[in-house]
Parts: structure tokens; C-alpha cells; sequence
């Protein structure tokens, strides 16, 4: 949690204000859950808050992922890492592209860096460089269902309901 926590320090340092009003905007109509510590051995909650944006991360060692698509609610945040390595430096060598094929880009990362970046455009992260090196990575995202809360059959409060209309004016959907 400690991670996520340092995560989301970043996240609020480099996300546009928007998006961070989105989430905070959302969450104050439907409360919805995000990561947080385990209680302790005694049920107590640990010290560590909850993370603010956050609902779940990922992890990959010497993975290449192919070219997809998330649907996370805003931004996500991959962080890469070098087994065996704590400090990094701005110098390192590159380990891994983190690749946007349909846009024809391919970001370098170096261990150490994060990239917040817009899951829902098409993206991949290549093979490793080096095939000695133990790469190591890690995403952060929030997604759609868990705010929406995943559940069909829950009614909707009288402002969710008129966030919803709103919506659905604003993109020219017809109403339910």
C-alpha cells in the first residue's frame, strides 16, 4: 500500500486536474471501493490509509503484453522495475517500450520510471532488451465496473439518476 500510496502522489502531481475532479467527483455520488492494507492479526485496520484513486494494480515479471485495450475509468500508471537493482539512475539503460501501435508510438522506460497513460487506446509493452535482465512490472488503474458499482439490479439514488440523465443528454443518448 505504500507503493500505491507513492503512485497516486504521482498521479495527483501529473494528472491533469480534471481527471482527478472526475474521480473525486464520482466517488462522492457512488462510493466505491479502492485498494487498502489488510487489517491486522487482530482485525484492527493497518495504519497505512486507503489509496484515493486506484482499485486494483498488476503485476508482470519478463511478460510482453500484446497490443489491447482496458476499460478503466481514467488514467493508468505503469511502473517498471529491475530485479536486483534499488536505485536508479536517469541514465540507465532502456529495458522495455511501452508502445501506442495505433498512434506509431514507442515510449523507452528505464527501471525506476512511471508512465501515466489512457488505457483505453490500444497499447503494449515490448520484450525486454536484455534477456538477462528480470524486468519487473507493475500497473495501477481503476476500473469502470468498480464505480459503477458492477450490479444491475441496484437502484439508483436520485442523484445518480440525474448524473445519469445528464450524461445521457450530453452525448445524445435517449433516457431509461
Amino acid at each position: 500500500m505504500r507503493m500505491v500510496r507513492w503512485a497516486e502522489l504521482l498521479f495527483e502531481s501529473f494528472a491533469a486536474d480534471e481527471v482527478i475532479v472526475y474521480i473525486c467527483s464520482a466517488k462522492d455520488a457512488i462510493p466505491f471501493k479502492t485498494m487498502r492494507a489488510p487489517t491486522n492479526v487482530d482485525g484492527s485496520p493497518k495504519s497505512i490509509p486507503p489509496a484515493n484513486y486506484f482499485g486494483a494494480m498488476a503485476f508482470g515479471c519478463n511478460v510482453f503484453l500484446r497490443c489491447h485495450r482496458n476499460d478503466d475509468f481514467t488514467l493508468s500508471m505503469c511502473h517498471i522495475l529491475l530485479d536486483g537493482k534499488d536505485h536508479y539512475n536517469l541514465n540507465d539503460e532502456v529495458d522495455v517500450y511501452f508502445c501506442f501501435p495505433n498512434l506509431g508510438v514507442a515510449i523507452p522506460m528505464r527501471p525506476g520510471d512511471f508512465l501515466l497513460f489512457n488505457s483505453r487506446v490500444p497499447h503494449c509493452i515490448s520484450t525486454r532488451r536484455k534477456f538477462a535482465h528480470r524486468i519487473k512490472s507493475i500497473t495501477f488503474y481503476l476500473k469502470t465496473m468498480v464505480v459503477g458499482g458492477n450490479n444491475n439490479s441496484m437502484e439508483l439514488t436520485v442523484e445518480q439518476q440525474m448524473l445519469s440523465n445528464k450524461y445521457r443528454d450530453m452525448v445524445g443518448l435517449t433516457r431509461t
